[in-house]
Parts: structure tokens; C-alpha cells; sequence
């Protein structure tokens, strides 16, 4: 009798013991994709800063134009236009890779989808959208998403 009850008291310890290394585990996990999340922001951060410097007056907007491809795009926008056009995309890129890593919950990706479809309906955010497609798939799989999104609009 004693023995059964010990063997009992143990097994609830061990499964008590189980279920907390899951916990455990899945915080861990959790904790290093906002690690990652954290990292990837910063170098988002580091790209914005640009777009940032090109939304300044006198603005770096002469070197930019001299950068091979940006001619077609910038008769018909200003760097101004451009450079919100590009944070805005970051935007989304950065929530897609949150997303990815988890930091975001599904329940609420939705609402990010809807952002997205109502922000690309701008003029110059679709045609920077357009022209940069492949530059804004560094987590690959976004401009799936996008395109997706844009397609079912």
C-alpha cells in the first residue's frame, strides 16, 4: 500500500515535472524568436533610416537618382513619394517576418492583411511595389503574401 501510494506521488511529480519542461521549452523557444524578431527589426531600422533622410529636406534624393534603375520610377514620383512608399512596405515586411517567427499571433494577422491591402491601393505605394518586387523579399515568402492579397482585392 505504501509502495503504491509512493509510486502514485511520484508519477504525479514526474508528470507535474513533464508538463513544466513543456512550458519551459515553449518559452524558451518563444523567447529566442523575439530575439531573432528584435535583430531583424534593427536592421530594418538601419534601412528606414534612409527612407527617413530622403523624407528631409535636402535630402540625399541626387545620390539616390544616380543609383542604377531608379530613373523610371522617379520621372514619375518624387523621392519624397518613394521613400514613404518604402517604409510603408518595410512595415509590412517587418510584421510578416514577426508573423514567421511567431511574435505575432494568427488571430490578429488579419488585421495586418487588411492594412496591407488598404495601403497598397495607394498609387505610388503599388508602383514602388512594382518596381522594387524583389527587393523587398528578404524573409521570402512576403512577396508571395502581398501578391496574394493583391490578387484577391
Amino acid at each position: 500500500m505504501i509502495e503504491s501510494l509512493g509510486v502514485l506521488v511520484n508519477s504525479l511529480i514526474l508528470l507535474v515535472l513533464f508538463f513544466q519542461l513543456r512550458s519551459l521549452s515553449k518559452q524558451t523557444k518563444l523567447l529566442g524568436n523575439n530575439i531573432r524578431f528584435e535583430s531583424y527589426l534593427r536592421q530594418v531600422d538601419q534601412l528606414n533610416a534612409v527612407n527617413k533622410a530622403l523624407l528631409q529636406p535636402a535630402s540625399l534624393e541626387k545620390c539616390f537618382k544616380k543609383l542604377d534603375g531608379f530613373d523610371p520610377i522617379t520621372r514619375d514620383y518624387d523621392m519624397t513619394e518613394i521613400a514613404f512608399a518604402w517604409l510603408v512596405i518595410n512595415r509590412y515586411e517587418s510584421a510578416f517576418v514577426g508573423k514567421k517567427l511567431g511574435v505575432i499571433p494568427d488571430d490578429e494577422w488579419e488585421i495586418w492583411e487588411n492594412r496591407i491591402r488598404k495601403d497598397f491601393e495607394h498609387e505610388v505605394v503599388l508602383a514602388v511595389w512594382k518596381r522594387d518586387l524583389d527587393g523587398f523579399d528578404y524573409s521570402r515568402g512576403f512577396k508571395d503574401l502581398v501578391n496574394d492579397i493583391l490578387a484577391r482585392s
